[in-house]
């Protein structure tokens, strides 16, 4: 499939019904995109790209299905879908070529050549950069194009014009209401004069129109600035802080314009220098204020089309003047107001501002209001969705799937809420953002990525965001962090560019998450807690308080008496996810304090009820939370093997089949069963992750080798300490996972008879955990558990465990211990007191009676 034999005339064409723009990678017609799915958009674009040349099944499905082996009724369904948006004449225009391909018959006739509007005047412009003169109303060219019209060919006259002509982007920014003639003829009243300075202005127009052809001809053409239903139009406006009223004035006029005209806005935070987006940008910035007057720049641009005026009056009619233009620019509104919009709009505004709970008020006032205004229902079910309200969205949802009349933007939105909480209730063809995020969901990453590179043309600014995120999530989760901090630096610079600060925090978040996956635990927690700080100062406080979360978890617990600050700070943390009303929030910083507060059983269980209330009071129980997930691992941390069994037995008859559900259910039942000494479903556990193609990385690879080593397993126990170790580890992490595989190595060298050597290789890191200045908790877990294996083990050095011994004893009593700690401390001395040949009671403590692996091991160890 090569280039064109002939270069198109225009990068758009009309077939049928349906308008096809190359450039923009979009069809529009009757029903947007003339009722197509976005599988066969993307074909369509395809085959339109490459008019009147066959287009191979094979050059198909390795662009359109990014090389994915699919069945030929997928690229029959799509033709299909196509020929009839067609209308009558669609077979003619979509041809079959037998076992080859299709070719896409374009006429010279069909393709649109774009033709400037007239410009107020009688001028036929067709430059790239038009300017209006907001006082005259009349268009000018941008300083560039004005600069060579004045300067080729010009006549003394015409230097003197040029000489008083202010430089900057308008050439008539000087000029009064009643037209530069007028102005001009003041100084010259003769008829000999005046007829002079009609051959100036003659001339000058000429120039102009010559000079536009010229840019016009150089600069290949300028497409006219469009809203799309499926793109934002996207914002920024800059002016003094005493005139922050004009901004929020400003932000709800033009989401007001813009939605009425069809379209969505996305406020930006700073100058834009490009504009990357497929959509529409509007740009404000107050240069001066005086008084009660402000000088303004209004830029409009999309592409390479920029249009600019200026603004001097009364800071309240920047407004009107804003919506002047952009209806001289976007046409007749496709809706009409009403009070209903207006709350709806409201909420939108609020949206933007951060306030997440006036805009839920805002979108339920515009429901009361209008109970058929679909567009606020759907606002509301996202906003209630965010704040982790799942059935709350979901019974605005149900309704809406069976509605006829819903657009695609309309049904794109709730097939990505469904994927969240109902993805059983999914069709099989999804938008694009749906679509990735049911991939990620699934696990899919690396289809994900082959979907997102397959899209070429430019995006809207949510869904670059919303792809860029995914990408650089999928390259994580496939533990490739070099290509996702790679593009996660391309990403932020966009972003940066685009003056978008919220994204650029948001996809700086990811730095966090690359450095946890790197196994540097205190790195990851600083980054997510200086982004936290960057959120708060943009005003986004809920943002602000999951990341600040999110740091939280990953910072180190040192039992003792910080844990009362930090315990003071998380139910503060509580207290503000409860006033906006976010249970997701609310759940989170619970189960914060949980941690904190495992050694308080009556507390922790009091925390515990509140977390499974309010999951039952947001969440389906056909639909499963990470958050109930999250409650099992705590249950596991105590002990309580039984009850996590019994609840992933419970998730299971509910019908969770996404693969993150079976990988939590996999993960609990492996480490379930193997804390019972049940090996032989522990191992099943794990072979069942690896025959579902689970990332053992994100789960705990270093645990599993220890268990396939007691399994009798050697060589599957080594590929995972293998695995284990292919991270570097920080502190934290050091003493989370790769100790475990310390333990491992030791056993294999204790089962292989070879248990001289299991002291020279626990000692190093004993002595390094012994000799550590203010120990974490889990390093304390990890030293109890590495002294116990030492304990019995030949040549081990009794007193240095003896110190290991008395560290955790008295960690154990501090504020923050947990019993994780207490029973690994308990079991180490009840091993220490067996070496002696002492009266030792029980091996386990009665908190814990069904840690029978650590009992076996133990009474192995003494010889019982």
């Amino acid at each position: 499939m090569g280039p064109f034999e002939k270069y198109p005339p225009s990068p758009r064409m009309g077939i049928g019904p349906l308008q096809i723009d190359l450039a923009r990678g979009t069809v529009s017609g009757l029903g947007g995109a003339g009722g197509l799915t976005s599988r066969a958009e993307h074909l369509l674009l395809l085959l339109a790209r490459y008019p009147n040349l066959l287009v191979t099944r094979e050059e198909i499905l390795e662009t359109v299905w990014a090389g994915r082996v699919v069945e030929d009724a997928a690229i029959t369904n799509c033709i299909w879908q196509i020929r009839k948006a067609l209308g009558e004449r669609g077979k003619e225009i979509l041809q079959t070529r037998a076992k080859r391909g299709y070719v896409l018959v374009v006429g010279d006739g069909d393709w649109i050549l774009y033709v400037a509007p007239p410009v107020p005047g009688g001028l036929d412009m067709s430059d790239d950069a038009v300017v209006r003169n907001p006082v005259s109303g009349h268009a000018t060219t941008d300083q560039s194009a004005a600069d060579e019209a004045l300067t080729a060919d010009a006549t003394p006259a015409d230097a003197a014009f040029a000489e008083a002509t202010p430089a900057d982007s308008t050439l008539v920014e000087s000029v009064s209401a009643n037209s530069a003639h007028d102005a001009l003829s003041t100084a010259a009243p003769s008829t000999a004069s005046r007829w002079s300075l009609r051959i100036v202005i003659a001339i000058l127009v000429a120039a102009i129109v010559c000079g536009g052809i010229a840019w016009q001809f150089l600069r290949g053409g300028a497409e006219p600035i469009v809203l799309r239903t499926d793109v934002e139009m996207t914002m920024t406006v800059v002016l003094p802080d005493r005139l922050d009223w004009v901004r929020a004035a400003l932000l709800r006029s033009v989401i007001e314009h813009v939605y009425l005209h069809g379209g969505k806005v996305v406020l930006f935070q700073k100058m834009q220098t490009r504009n990357p987006f497929a959509g529409p940008h509007l740009q404000v910035q107050v240069s001066r204020a005086a008084n009660n007057d402000i000088d303004a720049e209004l830029t409009l641009s999309q592409g390479r089309t920029v249009v600019r005026e200026r603004f001097h009056g009364a800071a309240n009619q920047l407004m009107p003047a804003v919506q002047a233009m952009l209806s001289r620019t976007f046409g007749a509104p496709i809706r009409p107001p009403t009070r209903a919009v207006d709350a709806l709009v409201s909420g939108w505004v609020a949206e933007q501002q951060f306030d997440h709970s006036r805009a839920i008020t805002e979108f339920r006032r515009a429901i009361a209001r209008d109970p058929a205004l679909d567009d606020a229902k759907i606002a509301l079910a996202s906003a209630l969705l965010e704040q982790g309200q799942g059935n709350a969205a979901l019974a605005l949802i149900d309704p809406l799937l069976a509605r006829p009349g819903l657009d695609a933007n309309q049904r794109c939105a709730l097939d990505e809420m469904l994927t969240d909480v109902a993805p059983e209730r999914l069709q099989k063809q999804l938008c694009d953002r749906a679509a990735r995020t049911l991939r990620i969901a699934e696990l899919e990453m690396r289809e994900l990525l082959r979907e997102i590179e397959a899209q070429q043309a430019p995006k809207g600014a949510q869904q670059w965001l919303h792809d860029e995120h995914a990408a650089v999530f999928a390259h994580i989760r496939l533990v490739e962090i070099d290509e996702a901090e790679a593009r996660l630096v391309r990403a932020q610079t966009v972003a940066d560019e685009a003056g978008w600060e919220h994204a650029r925090i948001m996809l700086g978040t990811l730095r966090s998450v690359a450095a946890n996956h790197k196994g540097q635990s205190e790195r990851s927690a600083r980054l997510q807690l200086e982004s936290a700080d960057a959120l708060e100062a943009l005003g986004d406080t809920r943002g602000a308080l999951r990341e600040r979360m999110i740091g939280l978890r990953r910072m180190p617990v040192i039992p003792g008496s910080g844990i009362a600050a930090r315990r003071a700070e998380l139910r503060m943390l509580v207290d503000n996810a409860r006033a906006m009303g976010s249970v997701r929030d609310e759940i989170d910083a619970l189960h914060l304090l949980v941690r904190l507060d495992r050694g308080r059983p009556d507390v922790w269980r009091v925390e515990l009820v509140r977390i499974l209330e309010l999951i039952e009071y947001a969440y389906r129980s056909t639909q499963p939370p990470r958050d109930l997930h999250m409650v099992l691992n705590e249950m596991l941390v105590q002990h309580r093997y039984s009850e996590v069994l019994d609840g992933v037995a419970r998730i299971e008859r509910s019908g969770a089949t996404q693969p993150r559900a079976q990988m939590w259910i996999l993960t609990l039942r492996a480490e379930s069963h193997f804390a019972r000494d049940e090996l032989d479903q522990a191992v099943a556990a794990v072979d069942a992750m690896a025959r579902e193609n689970f990332e053992l990385l994100d789960t705990n690879p270093c645990l599993y080798a220890w268990l396939f080593t007691e399994a009798r397993r050697p060589q599957r126990a080594r590929e995972l300490i293998r695995l284990c170790r292919s991270r570097q580890y920080d502190r934290a992490k050091l003493a989370s996972y790769a100790d475990l595989a310390l333990v491992a190595e030791a056993r294999l060298r204790q089962l292989e008879g070879e248990a001289e050597r299991v002291w020279p290789l626990l000692r190093p890191r004993i002595e390094t955990l012994i000799g550590t200045p203010d120990i974490t908790l889990r390093e304390a877990e990890s030293l109890a558990l590495l002294a116990r294996h030492a304990a019995s083990v030949p040549g081990a050095d009794q007193g240095l465990l003896q110190q290991a011994l008395a560290i955790g004893e008295a960690l154990a009593q501090r504020d923050g211990s947990g019993l994780k700690l207490k029973t690994g401390v308990h079991v180490l001395r009840w091993r220490l007191c067996a070496v002696a040949d002492g009266d030792c009671g029980p091996v386990l403590p009665p908190w814990a009676p069904e840690d029978r692996l650590e009992q076996r091991l133990a009474l192995q160890a003494a010889g019982r």
